[in-house]
C-alpha cells in the first residue's frame, strides 16, 4: 500500500488511526483526509510530542500496514542505522 492507496482508503483506515491515536477526533481526521504530513502534525498537537516523534510514529504505523515509505522520508528519525549499515557494507567490500 502506497501513499495514494492510503488516501484512497482513508475512510477504511480512519478506524485503524483512531485505534492507534485515540485522541484524534473525527473532525481532525476529516481535515487530514489522508495527508500523512497533516496526520503527523495533529498527532504532535494531540500528544504534545515533537514533530520528529510524530513522524516516526506515522512511519512505523505505515510499516505496520505494509506501506512503502517514500524515499525522502525512509528514515525520519535519522537514527544513524542506515549510515551504520552503509559503513559496514563498504568495509566488508574492501
Amino acid at each position: 500500500m502506497n501513499v495514494d492507496q492510503i488516501e484512497g482508503d482513508w475512510r477504511v483506515l480512519r478506524g485503524k488511526i483512531r485505534e492507534q491515536w485515540g485522541r484524534l477526533t473525527d473532525e481532525q481526521l476529516d481535515v487530514i483526509n489522508g495527508r500523512l504530513d497533516m496526520l503527523a502534525g495533529r498527532i504532535q498537537q494531540a500528544y504534545g510530542i515533537s514533530m520528529a516523534e510524530a513522524e516516526q510514529q506515522v512511519y512505523e504505523w505505515r510499516c505496520f500496514l505494509g506501506t512503502d515509505a517514500p524515499a525522502e522520508r525512509a528514515d525520519p528519525g535519522n537514527d544513524g542505522a542506515a549510515e551504520s549499515r552503509r559503513s559496514l557494507e563498504s568495509s566488508q567490500s574492501r
